[in-house]
């Protein structure tokens, strides 16, 4: 506390002691096939552990994505990893659930390794009931999910428009069943 009820006064020696920082650099490994190996650019999202706050940052050209000034906590990621071929979705743990990262106060250069999985690329047409195709639909793929499924953790979504020719790629998309629909304006 400082009382500074004088107009004009001034006060010396007042000392602010900043919570600790962590910092986590995130390794990405993959084939990256799109991008003939190169896992440069890809943007890797790091979000608080009820997903409030996501920070964002892209991998150097070495794979590595430099998280800074980070508090202490639990942490999920997301890559962006379609651009090279491999999937966009969270990081997850051997047996499918989501991972989390925990950090201390005060880790310093904390590193991760993140193996990429690789991705498919649904390509397709959208016509009409006479074959002539829609330009401007979007395909909308989400993760299928039974009733019993329903409060599972988060699954990809992906949305993509239609060309003039009516066609559509949607690319980076995990193993998994998915749902397609398309949603027109009339």
């Amino acid at each position: 506390f400082i009382d500074l009820a004088t107009d004009g006064a001034s006060e010396t020696n007042v000392d602010i002691e900043m919570p600790s920082e962590s910092t986590l650099a995130v390794q990405l490994t993959g084939q990256a096939p799109l991008t003939e190996g190169s896992l440069e650019g890809i943007s890797v999202v790091l979000y608080n552990d009820d997903r409030t706050v996501g920070r964002g940052e892209q991998t150097d050209p070495t794979g590595v994505a430099q998280f800074t000034g980070l508090h202490g906590g639990s942490y999920q990621l997301y890559v962006y990893g379609s651009s090279a071929g491999h999937a966009d979705d969270w990081v997850r743990g051997p047996n499918g659930d989501l991972a989390a990262v925990s950090l201390d106060d005060e880790s310093r250069n904390a590193t991760i390794a993140v193996p990429l999985a690789m991705a498919h690329t649904v390509h397709g047409r959208v016509v009409d009931e006479w074959g002539q195709p829609i330009r401007g639909a979007d395909v909308v793929i989400s993760e299928h999910r039974s009733d019993a499924d329903a409060s599972a953790q988060p699954g990809g979504l992906f949305v993509e428009s239609t060309a003039r020719a009516g066609e559509f790629i949607a690319a980076g998309v995990p193993d998994g069943a998915w749902n397609i629909r398309v949603q027109t304006d009339p």
